[in-house]
């Protein structure tokens, strides 16, 4: 069972800018254009003719050449649109090339631009590029947030189309995460919005994902039921690899409900389609297919043979990515190359500039930290000698207060004393009281 997840197919390519002329007018009149072009007007034309390239599905590696000088061009002269128009546009270059981190880089910056500006459209598109890429590295609550804000702007614009292609894609975020109930949810929200529209082009591709839902929530039934659907506008439509798609997953449904004979069936059929368009990664799941119909249906030695078909194509398929990778890697290698060497060449000039600058730094930092060290310890110094005053001050009117007590203690002494000597004794006062008694 293969959902799609996502409404654009991206396809590699490495021709120049004149290939596309030959098989489009708008190109070919963009092309003619750009050479006549100065400044902001270049730069338009430039991003219009990317524009219009993207259309093909094939982006070619000169046109990363015009990009770059868009953008120094718009180093001396900023303009936000133009700006965060470039930027989408080597979004879109570095990601046909799965070089992701720099895709992201670039659709960031493109999308802080387009904020600025505030072009709902633009801010949907590259939101519903940063979800595509958040999604496929699985970050998927920054792959939500995104495609929730592209959500936003394309019921702001108010346009079907676009709304249908973010539920579509939001719901393959819940799909990832395994929230199925969440994922039907939203499949069949864009595929009711899509049907609206009268357009067919993305209508298999949609039909298809509802059917994969219902087939991960165990209901083979409904899951059979759309995959059927989505296979006669695939007929209709003379979509190949459509058709080959869904007869694939209809054949995997087959094979989980234990009815191997229609496995093999359509797995056939989807093989046959699969290998006259060339689908190499459709031929390996039909191969893994027919090995567990023909297993179930206990003809082992077709089993083993499509089984060991799926093991050497599987092994194919891994080293042509990888060798493709390689190519890719080795061009890369040698564009950077140059520019490494040139940027060395800058690199030296402004460390020498820097290392002039730095020296400066390191006295004027040397002397503002020599001066702050005899400012605090002045204040220290300053400190010590008032509190060594304050205890002086503090000593002596201890020593008056201990004086004039001792000269209180003793004026109380003197004074009884004097007392005691005027007073009879009480031997006197009774003696005296004595005789008077006796009288």
């Amino acid at each position: 069972m293969k959902p799609f997840t996502h409404l654009l197919i991206l396809a590699f390519s490495a021709f120049s800018l004149t290939c596309f002329a030959q098989n489009s007018p708008r190109i070919d009149s963009l092309s003619a254009a750009l050479s006549q072009a100065n400044g902001k007007d270049r730069i338009k034309t430039l991003n219009d003719l990317a524009a219009e390239i993207d259309k093909t599905g094939m982006i070619p590696d000169s046109l990363l050449e015009y990009l770059q000088e868009a953008l120094a061009v718009l180093d001396k002269s900023p303009d936000d649109l133009l700006s965060g128009r470039t930027y989408y546009h080597l979004g879109k270059y570095y990601e046909e090339r799965f070089q992701k981190d720099m895709a992201l880089e670039n659709y960031l910056k493109s999308y802080s631009f387009h904020e600025k500006v505030g072009d709902p459209k633009r801010i949907s598109s590259v939101c519903a590029r940063l979800g595509m890429i958040y999604r496929e590295l699985r970050n998927y609550p920054l792959a939500k947030k995104y495609y929730l804000q592209s959500m936003a702007m394309s019921e702001k614009l108010g346009s079907q189309h676009m709304l249908s292609a973010d539920l579509n894609n939001l719901a393959g975020v819940y799909y990832g995460e395994g929230d199925y109930e969440k994922a039907l949810e939203h499949y069949q929200s864009a595929l009711a919005l899509y049907r609206q529209t009268g357009e067919k082009p993305h209508l298999v591709n949609m039909i298809n994902n509802v059917g994969s839902a219902y087939f991960e929530l165990k209901q083979f039934d409904k899951a059979l039921a759309h995959y059927r659907e989505a296979l006669a506008v695939a007929v209709e439509l003379a979509d190949s690899s459509g058709m080959a798609l869904c007869l694939g997953n209809i054949a995997n449904t087959f094979d989980i409900l234990g009815n191997y004979h229609e496995t093999v069936k359509n797995a056939l059929r989807s093989l046959e389609i699969a290998q006259n368009i060339g689908d190499k990664d459709q031929i390996l799941s039909c191969y893994s297919y027919l090995f567990n119909g023909y297993r179930g249906l206990k003809d082992y030695e077709k089993a083993s043979r499509y089984g060991k078909l799926a093991l050497d194509l599987k092994d194919t398929l891994y080293d042509l990515h990888a060798n493709e990778n390689i190519a890719m890697m080795q061009t890369r290698f040698d564009t950077e190359k140059k520019d490494k060497e040139n940027e060395l060449l800058k690199k030296n000039l402004e460390i020498e500039e820097l290392s002039g600058r730095r020296q400066q730094a390191v006295i004027y930092s040397v002397s503002f930290v020599a001066l702050s060290m005899l400012a605090l310890a002045f204040f220290i110094y300053r400190g010590l000698q008032q509190k060594k005053r304050a205890n002086a001050e503090i000593l002596l009117q201890k020593q008056i207060i201990e004086a004039k007590n001792e000269a209180i203690t003793d004026s109380i002494h003197y004074a009884r004393r004097i007392q005691q000597s005027l007073l009879p004794t009480e031997k006197y006062i009774q003696r005296s009281l004595d005789r008077l008694t006796k009288r």
